[in-house]
């Protein structure tokens, strides 16, 4: 039976007129039912949510107060906060409108993984099947609880295996890597993520954890009143800026550029027992630190991770549960400018680490016991998931902080601070031994006046950070003293060296390019520090860094506490952070920072006095004691004429002859390779002479007085750039000291000035 037409029935009830209307209507609604659709995809577009920002995440409010890790963009980013209290109808909202003002002239800390040459990860990116359990009565899994037949042989060569650790894995058994995940991590879901990711999910977890470095170092920073400074990673890609309409769908965490180099070592010498840093008596507890550099050095690896700070993971690190023992690890980092930087830590702690934002809160609550079958409790400060993810990121951003140029500070992150790394971004804590709250409850609240007790940066590292150029700002006043945008004024720049000269009035620094900072210890370690910021402050405009300062025996007694000069006061040294981050040392100021006058023979003491300035390169006890007086700078010798100076080199600085036009030549040294001549015009002598030296004497400029120059002679890229001068515009440089072998290996001069 046909179905009847029901517009048809409804119809011939109407006029035409109320036809048409009906039919108008219709097509309208429709019209607008389609327009609601295509408004509807197009704001749950991935392309709209990217115009719009990233993904909404979810923070915990305790007792009031949260914390909220929110990624930004580059421009305007406009901050939605909607907040509901539980059992309570009361909620709100609120926006916050934040400009993200991104330098593009700072060089970014750099992500680097480290694998051996035939580590799994070569292989389909490390990543492997699941693990399925054999089914019960199966061969597979009754054969495994049999005793396995063998010869007398192998049963020796298994116990001569087992004596020497090779190959020794959980319990004692054999390593099978067919079962572990490209790193450890304890059986079930953790492990079973690690096997299907691979490299790909091991690159997401160091990235979100770099950001949250990031995000630390820039609060801390904030807290020192300058800025809210961070390193940047390698994540503005060419094509768009991240989180913007034209930028690929990607997450946060797949942002960053991580390298992944190949080691020309194996994965028996990363795992040597011997390599191992934990180890006690080791034979060289260093070498993943020096398998890194290796890999970094290799002529395949991209130029710029030689000379911008990289912070890199070693990817098969393991740890041996029958030695107690990590194996392919080690938590060491070194660096600063003009040399390759880098921190080294292992991957033993990534289980514990999240992969996503998302993840964050739920990580750093994670009780989950850790697993001493197949991870360890490094140091018995890693017993669960969330304190091992603690210790595991921060060792790692530790080490990147030596690569970023930082020592060991009395406290915070670079004194082992960082077990409370997760106070930077949490509002509860689960309990442990270490806060005193009991297992199963929380230390609530976390907040601004107790999130950072232990996990800080301390002032002396904000110092450095402030001059570090990773974490230039572009609201930052110009770089003091650079006097043109050209790559000649910024090279000259970067390597002015600061210098300590020794005067009768205390010591005196020098640093063409400016002076940051000047650090005090005290019987080797950290005291306190004199720093020039160049920040605004209260309004008040930036003061310039100066060029050179004078640091006398009272002002630094009243710095340490004690009397500097005293015969059985402790040793005090200075250590000089120039605004281009190059350093110098004054090893004893009892010893070195106050200039005793010198007697010497042709020189009339009660007209000018003389000192020794400090030398460069290293001294050779053992080698050849040179120690000249300059014939025309002699009281006795009035009439010496200097017409020429002879510089011989080489690879390095073999020597200098001064010639008289009355007298015999002054010998300087063993003079070997090519001698270059510099002529003298009558009335001009030496200004100064810049050195550049580090173990050795690499090369030497001589400046007159008229301008005129010899160049730099030697090898002109070597070392570091250091200047010989008197510490006063009306001294005179009048003689040279220094020790040789077959070339210079350290110069000093001395110096002239009228009383």
């Amino acid at each position: 039976m046909p179905l009847p037409n029901l517009r048809r029935i409804f119809s011939s009830s109407r006029t035409d007129d109320q036809e048409r209307a009906v039919s108008r209507q219709a097509f309208f609604r429709f019209c607008n039912f389609l327009a609601s659709c295509a408004v509807i995809a197009l704001l749950s577009s991935p392309k709209r949510r990217r115009a719009i920002g990233f993904e909404a995440q979810i923070w915990e409010i305790n007792q009031g107060f949260f914390k909220a890790l929110v990624p930004l963009t580059p421009g305007k980013n406009d901050l939605t906060f909607n907040w509901t209290i539980n059992r309570s109808s009361e909620s709100g909202s609120e926006t916050v409108t934040v400009t993200y003002d991104r330098p593009s002239s700072a060089p970014p800390l750099h992500l680097v993984i480290v694998a051996a040459c035939d580590s799994p990860v070569w292989q389909n990116d490390g990543r492997k099947p699941p693990l399925v359990p054999p089914k019960p009565g199966s061969n597979e899994a009754t054969s495994s609880t049999q005793p396995r037949k063998t010869d007398k042989v192998s049963r020796f060569l298994n116990r001569a295996m087992d004596k020497l650790d090779i190959a020794a894995g959980p319990r004692g058994g054999p390593l099978d890597e067919a079962d572990r995940a490209i790193v450890d991590a304890p059986p079930g879901p953790r492990r079973e993520a690690l096997r299907s990711g691979g490299i790909a999910e091991v690159k997401r977890r160091i990235a979100l954890q770099a950001y949250l470095w990031q995000a630390f170092h820039a609060e801390q920073m904030r807290r020192h009143g300058m800025g809210r400074r961070a390193f940047q990673l390698d994540d503005a890609h060419s094509d768009a800026a991240p989180g913007s309409s034209s930028a690929p769908n990607r997450a946060l965490e797949s942002l960053p550029h991580i390298h992944l180099l190949k080691s020309r070592r194996t994965l028996r010498e990363f795992r040597d027992p011997e390599n191992a840093q934990q180890k006690s008596n080791a034979r060289n507890a260093g070498a993943m630190h020096g398998f890194a550099r290796e890999a970094l050095e290799d002529p395949s690896t991209p130029q710029f991770l030689h000379w911008s700070p990289v912070a890199v993971l070693t990817l098969d690190t393991m740890y041996d549960a029958k030695m107690r023992l990590i194996r392919a690890h080690a938590a060491l980092g070194a660096g600063g400018p003009g040399s390759l930087s880098h921190g080294v830590m292992g991957s033993h702690w990534l289980w514990a680490a999240p992969r996503s934002l998302q993840q964050v809160t739920a990580a750093f609550l994670d009780t989950e016991p850790t697993d001493e079958n197949c991870c360890v409790n490094d140091l018995n400060e890693c017993p669960t998931a969330w304190q091992t993810l603690n210790v595991g990121s921060g060792a790692f951003f530790h080490e990147a902080g030596h690569a970023l140029n930082n020592p060991h500070w009395p406290s915070g992150l670079m004194a082992r601070g960082y077990v409370e790394f997760n106070r930077a971004f949490m509002t509860r804590e689960p309990g442990c031994r270490r806060n005193g709250v009991a297992a199963g409850c929380f230390f609530a609240p976390i907040h601004a006046g107790n999130d950072d007790k232990h996990n800080h940066i301390h002032r002396a590292q904000a110092v450095r950070a402030r001059w570090h150029p990773c974490f230039y700002m572009a609201s930052d006043p110009p770089l003091p003293y650079l006097r043109g945008n050209d790559q000649t004024t910024w090279v000259q720049w970067n390597e002015n060296e600061p210098a300590w000269t020794s005067t009768p009035q205390g010591a005196l620094l020098k640093c063409e390019s400016g002076i940051g900072a000047v650090e005090i210890e005290v019987d080797g370690a950290y005291k306190t520090h004199i720093e020039w910021l160049y920040l605004p402050t209260d309004g008040r405009p930036p003061q310039v860094p100066p060029r050179q300062t004078v640091i006398d025996a009272a002002y630094l007694s009243q710095k340490v506490g004690f009397d500097v000069n005293h015969p059985t006061s402790p040793r005090v040294k200075l250590n000089a952070l120039a605004c281009n981050m190059r350093q110098a040392e004054l090893p004893d100021f009892r010893q070195n920072g106050v200039a005793r006058p010198l007697r010497l023979p042709g020189i009339d003491s009660s007209r000018r006095t003389i000192v020794r300035s400090l030398p460069f390169g290293q001294t050779n006890a053992s080698g050849h004691q040179w120690d000249v007086l300059f014939p025309h700078e002699r009281d006795d010798t009035p009439h010496a004429q200097l017409v020429a100076i002879d510089i011989f080199s080489g690879a390095s600085l073999d020597g200098l002859q001064f010639h008289y036009a009355n007298g015999p030549r002054v010998v300087f040294g063993p003079c070997g390779g090519s001698p270059f001549r510099l002529t003298i015009d009558r009335g001009d002598a030496v200004a100064h002479i810049r050195v550049r030296a580090g173990a050795w004497i690499d090369a030497v400029e001589i400046v007159l007085r008229s301008g005129k120059t010899s160049g730099m002679r030697g090898n002109a890229t070597g070392g570091s750039l250091r200047v010989l001068e008197p510490a006063s515009g009306e001294g005179r440089i009048v003689g040279l000291y220094g020790t040789s072998g077959a070339w210079m290996d350290s110069i000093g001069a001395y110096t002239s000035a009228p009383l």
